[in-house]
């Protein structure tokens, strides 16, 4: 595993304080400095799709390659007092509507 979500609240400082540390600010957390790592370890041989997957709960798979794979999961069960997005495929600047994955199912919507 490179990065997972709950890496975004792990400091990057090994000295950091957990409990109160800008978990937001670039650089500052585990999951950018994993990502980062990635990258720029992949960054000569650029990763493609090959192939792609998807479940009835709003879970992703995106296969890049021989190599990797990516995972998009839900990360809360459906509560109907609350309103989830779990994640979003869109292509910025076209104009063409976001593919939505939530908690009330999946939505086209109009670029934001």
């Amino acid at each position: 595993m490179v990065a997972a979500s709950g890496d975004l609240f792990t400091p990057a400082d090994p000295t950091a304080d957990p409990v109160d540390f800008e978990w937001d600010a670039p650089g500052a957390n585990w999951c950018d400095v994993r990502l980062h790592a990635f990258i720029a370890a992949t960054a000569d041989s650029p990763l493609a799709v090959s192939s792609v997957s998807a479940d009835d709960l709003g879970s992703l798979r995106v296969f890049l390659g021989e190599e990797f794979v990516l995972d998009v999961f839900p990360d809360s069960s459906h509560a109907a007092h609350v309103e989830s997005e779990f994640w979003r495929l869109l292509q910025p600047g076209t104009g063409s509507p976001h593919l939505v994955v939530g908690s009330e199912g999946i939505e086209r919507i109009p670029e934001a």
